[in-house]
């Protein structure tokens, strides 16, 4: 899956649960003269579920993610070490002179290092791209979990935490 596909969705996965739960919460019954709200409970369970089911499946991605620029950067090596390989090898057989011997030499490093700069770079950006995606799907977990919370608070009556304790002098 292609970055900017698994990013759309992630993020649109997560939105539209969140979504879900603010649509709820505006088209249920308020109670009069009040702020507070009814909400169905099984409704509401079931899309915190569904949140809670949708992390774990983003988490697996990232992982997927960060084990496939492992990769790419794993096969930069093994390309970087094949073409030393192949400079050396070819170096070798042109011993018998000494300035292409020298030339070779050069190139062989010269060509170690690119490919060593190149894998050094493809590790830091795929290590910077994980961290960025690690933010991004905090970020949404917050605002998430921040709505969660703010819709359990909606949902509670005035008086709550009175009733709360009043039931528990009476038991």
């Amino acid at each position: 899956m292609q970055d900017n596909q698994w990013k759309t969705k992630a993020i649109g996965r997560i939105q539209g649960l969140i979504l879900e739960i603010d649509e709820l919460m505006e088209t249920s019954k308020r109670v009069p003269f009040t702020e507070t709200i009814l909400i169905n409970e099984m409704q509401l369970h079931n899309l915190l579920s569904d949140v809670q089911d949708a992390l774990p499946d983003e988490f697996e991605e990232v992982d997927h993610l960060i084990k496939d620029r492992q990769r790419i950067v794993a096969d930069a090596k093994a390309e970087a070490q094949d073409l030393v390989e192949k400079a050396r090898a070819y170096g070798e057989r042109l011993v018998n002179e000494h300035q292409v011997l020298q030339q070779a030499t050069e190139r062989a490093g010269q060509v170690l290092r690119q490919a060593q700069d190149e894998a050094d770079e493809l590790q830091r950006t795929s290590f910077l791209y994980a961290e960025d995606v690690f933010e991004r799907l905090e970020d949404s977990m917050e605002r998430a979990l921040q709505t969660i919370r703010q819709g359990k608070s909606n949902i509670r009556p005035t008086g709550y935490e009175t009733m709360k304790n009043e039931e528990e002098f009476v038991d």
